[in-house]
């Protein structure tokens, strides 16, 4: 168990100390909040004890500070002999206990502190589940924006398809619609799959870890390969790739959605496909560009924007591709945003949290 004890008081520090002693605990000590925002930065603690009035920070207002610089830490308030209210009001502010600094309990103090991380541990369990409840009710909403509208237009040029021919229309326009409506049952179905995707993976159970993003990279395009050398496609990897922290199977559909919406360019053009990494603002970067057809810069800036936003008719026919993508990138507390300008393809760019990350890298043009 590693401890890291937020104190000023040199004679209350030496008191928790021996404390700890008496239960074979030890902590590192900072005499301020700012200083042991520091440690905490630099390692990697189990629990934090926190005296509430120090130099530089005093009452709840401390335990808000570090809870806002630090939510991952399990935090113990320690108190005067007369703050147990004020020890309540700690806990409602973020604190997992709460200890009276003359009432130290040598018998169960062990206890205590294990009970906290504990109790840490199940509610950002729980925070974590109900982000992934939230934004899979978010997504399922948009979604069905979506396919209110990616559906019913579809089935209207079927429809007025269908009415043509059963007033008598001839066999040379069936002949000449009927790739249309081929076409068109094709992209439903893929929308019908993306929703299936959705709905069958279960946002709460796969845990974080820190990953290769260029292994990642590598798995998508392995399984697009067939896709890929349909097209003719040319693939090129552009380094250095950064670790990340994440879950495996959301970025690899990020990634696998992104390279399949590059394939979706005029099939008399062959996809030039570009995959990279690198850094945006301190966080870990990918982004993937095509030449295809590209989009207006306003509707580019606009794709991610707005959950009501309907994607342009080039990166349309990918489905609930790119909602997907959205819904990935936001679990991980990521941004995703395109840039593009018309006929000269498009760039998706999108973060995730580090592992280690890779040197600044320079956007593609």
């Amino acid at each position: 168990m590693k401890l890291l004890l937020i104190e000023d008081d040199p004679e209350d520090v030496l008191l928790i100390e021996k404390a700890l002693a008496r239960q074979h605990l030890k902590a590192a000590c900072a005499g301020s909040l700012k200083s042991g925002l520091g440690k905490l930065s630099q390692g990697d603690y189990d629990l934090v004890l926190l005296d509430l009035n120090l130099t530089d920070s005093s009452g709840l207002e401390t335990v808000r500070k570090l809870c806002r610089r630090a939510p991952q830490i399990a935090v113990v308030v320690l108190t005067g002999l007369d703050d147990d209210a004020l020890g309540k009001a700690a806990i409602d502010e973020g604190a997992q206990d709460y200890l009276v600094k003359g009432q130290l309990p040598d018998l169960s103090l062990r206890r205590l502190l294990l009970h906290a991380m504990e109790r840490k541990n199940v509610y950002e369990k729980l925070r974590a589940t109900n982000e992934a409840l939230e934004s899979s009710n978010r997504c399922l909403s948009d979604f069905a924006h979506y396919l209110s509208h990616d559906l019913k237009t579809p089935l209207t040029t079927i429809l007025m398809h269908l009415q043509t021919l059963t007033a008598g229309g001839t066999a040379s326009e069936v002949k000449n619609w009927m790739p249309q409506v081929l076409e068109i049952t094709k992209n439903m179905l893929q929308l019908v799959d993306d929703l299936l995707d959705f709905s069958r993976m279960d946002l709460t159970q796969e845990s974080a870890q820190e990953l290769d993003s260029e292994a990642v990279v590598r798995q998508a395009v392995a399984h697009l390969e067939r896709d890929l050398r349909a097209r003719g496609a040319e693939l090129s990897l552009e380094g250095p790739f950064p670790k990340v922290r994440g879950r495996a199977s959301l970025i690899l559909q990020i990634l696998q959605n992104l390279i399949a919406n590059a394939l979706q360019n005029d099939d008399a053009v062959r996809p030039l496909i570009r995959i990279g990494g690198g850094t945006s603002e301190g966080e870990p970067l990918l982004w993937v560009a095509d030449n295809g057809a590209g989009m207006a810069v306003e509707d580019a800036r606009r794709l991610f924007s707005s959950p009501r936003v309907q994607p342009p008719a080039s990166v349309r026919n990918r489905g609930l591709g790119l909602a997907i993508c959205k819904r990935n990138v936001e679990i991980h507390r990521g941004r995703i945003w395109a840039e593009s300008k018309k006929g000269k393809g498009a760039t998706f760019y999108f973060t995730l949290p580090g592992g280690a990350p890779a040197s600044e890298t320079p956007q593609p043009p």
